[in-house]
């Protein structure tokens, strides 16, 4: 679709499949490109960066985006998933209503991610509370293992039992700076 609400293109999984994959070392620079409607088994509903890959994401953003399943084991990374020694940059691309087992917004493992001017909001993860004992963690960002690093990162209305906007779990190390 060529309406990317305000400016640029929108690749729209209709609810249907993931809408990106970059793996293999990889390397993926989207300028003003909007990713709607993600929905598959396992990471990355929207975008999933795995195994060394880069993802550089000027305007555009991620919305609408999760798991099949809507229990604590069914994906992380709503908006994104980013694992296995994998990087990331967004710039002013919002994540908007996206949800997951763990990071509702982006899920972070085992890798690095640099956020920059936007906002994350309206995300969450499936399960609100403890008793299923899983995906409960990080409504907009889930890092485990992982370097984040966040300026003019406006995060609202984001859920989750623990770290409704942000869970830092095993090694991993956050920098905000001027974020809400």
């Amino acid at each position: 679709s060529s309406d990317g609400g305000s400016g640029g293109a929108t690749l729209d999984g209709e609810g249907l499949s993931r809408v990106l994959y970059v793996t293999g070392g990889g390397t993926l620079t989207l300028e003003h490109v909007h990713l709607a409607r993600g929905r598959v088994h396992g990471d990355g509903a929207c975008a999933l960066v795995e195994h060394g890959s880069t993802l550089l994401m000027t305007g555009g953003g991620l919305r609408d985006c999760r798991p099949f399943g809507d229990d604590g084991n069914a994906g992380n990374g709503g908006g994104l998933g980013l694992i296995n020694g994998s990087y990331a940059t967004l710039l002013g691309a919002n994540i908007e209503s996206c949800a997951a087992s763990y990071g509702g917004g982006v899920s972070v493992i085992g890798s690095s991610l640099v956020l920059l001017n936007l906002t994350i909001a309206d995300s969450s993860t499936l399960v609100s509370d403890r008793q299923s004992g899983n995906g409960t963690h990080g409504g907009a960002v889930f890092a485990y293992a992982a370097n984040v690093s966040a300026s003019g990162v406006d995060i609202t209305r984001c859920n989750s039992f623990d770290g409704g906007a942000v869970y830092l779990t095993t090694d991993s190390v956050a920098t905000f700076v001027q974020s809400n």
